[in-house]
């Protein structure tokens, strides 16, 4: 047996099933494994950034994706998509080819053979473990090493960077194995009982909760619930309780809602669980500033980087574990009678993300209006992968996510260009129609993707929210440059190809939704028709990300502004 097949068949044990990439001269002995094989195959895209993005979103559904490409430009194009994994705490697999071990240089010449690149210096700063296996002897263990880091703890992206004469050697029989460290369990007992504690003296309690607790979403469930807290999703956790579950507020931060923002603003006691609270959620000041802050995380520079009042730095399953078992349901607590839920859905009420769209404007597709149309239009087993920019935004803020619907994106490193690849990966993670959102700026850094669309008939439908500009910085430049649309517009140098055209230079059927009034039944159109779909939705150019609270202001101080007293009366807290 070869290495190279010795790789495909351990991956193949571990339930690896699609493997995403692109052929080179240095990687070939790999796909040429493939050959004959019915247990694992490869995907072939057109360029590795998408290998690494499609690997990211078949990870976020299986557990364990793998990206393969070439040494040199190959492989430093993958690295964008293995940003996407790391700051998002993706298990993802990089295998690259490499050089021959007679030709990798030894001393301080730049460059001995042919496409030479220190990939592994390279990526080191956004892996977890990065690798060149010189030896044919270390490939199990190097494997087996690369997977429990990318698994393990804080999960996260690896990369085996692999010569090509390793590839074709034959499998010695002197292999080494990875003795994998015993799981050592944080005692946190004292801090649990603390924030039993905390909870029974709360007032305004609510619970804040992101991507960490994914793998304990059941015994986050059921903290929520027998506690009865209100509780908020970050973005990257909207589709691990329903959005219509009671206790569910709405999600907040710098983008949020009305609702959620003043929910948190007014609360006595935080707990958050498995989240970053980027600034995004934070904004620029005053998160929270009435609140005892409890953060549960793994990673213990994440968990201490906003200064928690309580810091606890363990896994998310073992801290609901520990305090599901601890807390008392029976016991009456202030916030069930006092008025803290009845205030939160009168917010709720009166703030809505989205509103009905008036006779008179429906010749403009409002994004907000679209996004709930589109939703509405979905089954309750949806899968919808969004892209960066003001899609992102209006996506999170007009959805309201029913039944087993997954929603993620590239949240953390938020490339543009990152929804199709990964809606390709998530289709062969689950054999599902994936609805890939985005702007037309980023329709265009992965356009090339729509070969592979087409190539293996995926059904991917694809939704281009098109307002003609970089919508995001074009308000950024209203509110800090004084309207100045430097490279944002046609004006500005920024424009826009006809996509109906591309679509069809592709072969893939497609529209173009002009007004509000034919959005559904050219949604429901797109959603029936089978394989890939192209959907250009042209948007108001106007159209900006709304509520939104600006640099400098707290997450209650939204703009469009509210009036004064109503702002006042909001933030009482008697």
């Amino acid at each position: 047996m070869k290495v190279s097949d010795f790789i495909l068949n351990f991956l193949a044990e571990r339930g690896v099933k699609y493997v995403f990439g692109i052929q080179g001269g240095f990687i070939s002995p790999l796909f040429d494994a493939f050959h004959g094989r019915t247990d694992i195959k490869y995907i072939c895209n057109q360029n590795e950034q998408a290998s690494a993005m499609a690997a990211d979103g078949y990870a976020r559904f299986t557990g364990l994706g793998v990206a393969v490409s070439t040494s040199g430009p190959g492989a430093t194009n993958l690295i964008t998509g293995i940003g996407c994994s790391y700051f998002d705490s993706i298990p993802v697999l990089c295998i690259t080819g490499q050089v021959p071990t007679g030709e990798a240089k030894r001393s301080a010449v730049r460059q001995r053979g042919f496409q030479e690149t220190d990939i592994v210096s390279i990526v080191k700063p956004i892996t977890k473990y990065a690798r060149w296996v010189n030896k044919p002897e270390y490939i199990q263990r190097d494997l087996e090493e690369a997977l429990w880091n990318a698994r393990s703890g804080r999960p996260g992206p690896v990369l085996l960077d692999i010569p090509m004469d390793v590839l074709m050697a034959e499998l010695p029989n002197n292999l080494l194995r990875f003795i994998q460290p015993s799981p050592v369990r944080v005692n946190i007992s004292r801090e649990v009982a603390q924030v039993v504690q905390l909870i029974a003296d709360a007032k305004r309690p609510v619970i804040v909760y992101g991507a960490g607790a994914r793998h304990a979403r059941a015994a986050l469930l059921e903290f929520v619930e027998t506690t009865g807290i209100p509780c908020l999703p970050s973005w990257a956790a909207l589709d691990l309780v329903p959005h219509d579950h009671p206790l569910v507020v709405s999600q907040f931060g710098v983008y949020g809602s009305r609702a959620g923002n003043l929910a948190v603003q007014n609360a006595d006691l935080i707990i958050a669980i498995g989240t970053r609270l980027d600034g995004r959620m934070t904004g620029s000041s005053g998160f929270a500033p009435n609140a005892v802050r409890v953060v549960v995380d793994i990673d213990i520079y994440e968990a201490a980087k906003t200064k928690p009042d309580v810091m606890i730095v363990a896994d998310v399953a073992d801290f609901l574990q520990e305090i599901n078992a601890a807390f008392d349901p029976h016991k009456q607590y202030a916030w069930a009678e006092w008025d803290w839920k009845s205030r939160i859905a009168a917010w709720k009420q009166k703030y809505p993300m989205v509103t009905p769209v008036p006779d008179d404007i429906r010749s403009i597709i409002q994004p907000l209006n679209f996004v709930a149309a589109l939703n509405a239009a979905l089954p309750d087993d949806a899968i919808i992968a969004s892209d960066s920019g003001a899609n992102l935004s209006w996506v999170h803020q007009a959805i309201f996510l029913h039944g087993t619907q997954r929603l993620f994106s590239a949240y953390g490193y938020s490339p543009m260009g990152y929804a199709v690849p990964a809606a390709i990966g998530a289709h062969y993670a689950t054999g599902k129609p994936v609805v890939a959102i985005c702007g037309d700026g980023a329709m265009q850094m992965n356009i090339q993707e729509l070969q592979t669309l087409k190539h293996y008939n995926v059904p991917v439908k694809v939704f281009i929210l098109n307002n003609r500009s970089y919508g995001i910085i074009k308000q950024f430049q209203e509110e800090l440059f004084d309207g100045r649309y430097e490279a944002t517009d046609a004006d500005g140098g920024y424009s826009v190809p006809n996509f109906q055209k591309i679509a069809g230079a592709y072969e893939i059927p497609n529209v173009r939704v002009p007004n509000q009034t034919c959005v559904e039944w050219m949604v429901r159109f797109a959603l029936d028709t089978p394989g890939p779909f192209i959907c250009d939705v042209m948007i108001d150019s106007d159209a900006r990300i709304f509520p939104k609270t600006r640099f400098g202001n707290p997450l209650e101080n939204q703009h469009p502004l509210l009036p004064p007293d109503e702002l006042a009366e909001n933030m009482r807290n008697e």
